[in-house]
């Protein structure tokens, strides 16, 4: 390219540099991505075989998520937080290996607001 503009994005001029970082943006993003997943991918193998420490690291990766679905849902500081409490608990106590993790934590939610 050697310094030349081109013209994309509805007539806005970029640069070669301003392409090499938007592609940097674009590698490191995916790049994160797929290590959060990995990382993820693995606490939930860990907490399948009963490590505690697994599961409070899941925890804390979905709790904050869970409770704006639930409040958003209950309308209630307080129900959403006491929601959280037994959704975490009925996991833990009783994980279904063939649903996803993700999947199976936020249904769990709903259906126990939904009892509430």
């Amino acid at each position: 390219m050697n310094g030349k503009e081109l013209s994309l994005f509805k007539g806005k001029h970029i640069n070669e540099i301003q392409i090499l970082k938007l592609y940097m943006i674009f590698v490191t993003s995916h790049f994160n991505k797929m290590n959060w997943t990995n990382t993820e991918t693995q606490l939930i193998k860990a907490f399948k075989k009963g490590d505690a420490e697994a599961f409070k690291s899941l925890f804390e990766l979905y709790h904050k998520r869970l409770y704006s679905f639930l409040f958003r849902l209950l309308k209630s500081k307080e129900d959403a937080e006491e929601i959280v409490q037994e959704t975490v608990l009925k996991i833990w106590e009783n994980y279904w290996e063939e649903y996803p993790f993700e999947s199976l934590l936020f249904r769990i939610a709903r259906n126990t607001s939904l009892n509430y």
